[in-house]
């Protein structure tokens, strides 16, 4: 065997042996994910939660607009929390942008802090259908817990397909991604919203769930994330939009004898919308 070959061999096997298993993947870009909850200020009551996550190492972030919808039209009344997988609570935040006069459902903020951080790679690329995906949430305060699925495809105008129920979260002309093949306990989705969709294989972000909608007469359950392509073009956005730095004073933090409080969750509005077209979560 000559040197050549055998330095090539080693250099095979070695990308082999380093080579990451989907669920490694799915594990390692948890801790990339954020989890957002909404307190009343006056009886400290949890509201609702739903998610975000990192986009790069200086502290930006995702999520969608109606994460964090009641905080941002009543900050008086409200406070937000934000948290790692690790139980990391994060107090220097500011909200550089929100897309709901865009019409799209996303708000891009930053994060200061002195912790490492994990983070999703936002690509200027739709995804393929059948393309095998994960999403990191928090349905029903099942904390970081792991959905695995595929894409079935790319809808371009999902307000013709879905009608008002879709269109009315601002998603107007916005390319979204439906997934398929894993399901929600009664078709709720409460809790997921903000949270990454990516490629269990590569770690690409796909988008970021933002609805399940279930239509009355079908009974199908639809679950549908914008397309990072319009997450990379939101981030390219003009950053004087929208600036606004969250006061420490709103921002919630509960001493650790108080955490186990955290398991009586108030059912709140839940981000839920009755529509003649069905019901969006």
């Amino acid at each position: 065997m000559t040197k050549t070959l055998y330095l090539f061999l080693i250099f095979v096997f070695s990308q082999i042996a380093s080579s990451k298993t989907p669920d490694e993947i799915i594990e390692g870009k948890k801790r990339a994910v954020l989890l957002i909850t909404i307190y009343d200020k006056a009886t400290g009551k949890r509201i609702s939660n739903g998610g975000g996550f990192f986009v790069d190492n200086k502290g930006h972030f995702i999520t969608n607009y109606h994460v964090i919808e009641d905080f941002l039209t009543k900050p008086d009344k409200m406070q937000l929390r934000f948290q790692d997988i690790n139980g990391n609570e994060f107090e220097d935040v500011e909200i550089l942008r929100c897309g709901n006069d865009q019409k799209i459902d996303l708000c891009y903020g930053e994060i200061k802090t002195t912790q490492k951080i994990y983070f999703f790679d936002v690509i200027n690329k739709t995804p393929n259908k059948s393309q095998g995906i994960a999403i990191v949430g928090h349905n029903n305060t099942n904390y970081f817990s792991i959905r695995k699925g595929e894409v079935a495809d790319i809808i371009q105008n999902s307000g013709e397909k879905f009608g008002v129920a879709v269109s009315d979260r601002d998603n107007i002309n916005v390319p979204m991604v439906e997934l398929t093949n894993y399901d929600y306990p009664n078709g709720k989705c409460k809790g997921d919203s903000g949270c990454p969709v990516f490629d269990f294989f590569t770690g690409d972000l796909i988008g970021v769930f933002t609805i399940c909608y279930s239509g009355k007469q079908s009974g199908i359950v639809h679950k549908l994330a914008i397309d990072a392509r319009s997450v990379y073009s939101f981030i390219g956005t003009d950053s004087r939009l929208n600036y606004f730095k969250i006061p420490k004073e709103s921002i919630f933090k509960k001493s650790k004898a108080e955490a186990k409080s955290d398991e009586e969750f108030e059912k709140g509005n839940e981000f839920e919308i009755e529509r003649k077209t069905g019901k969006l979560q």
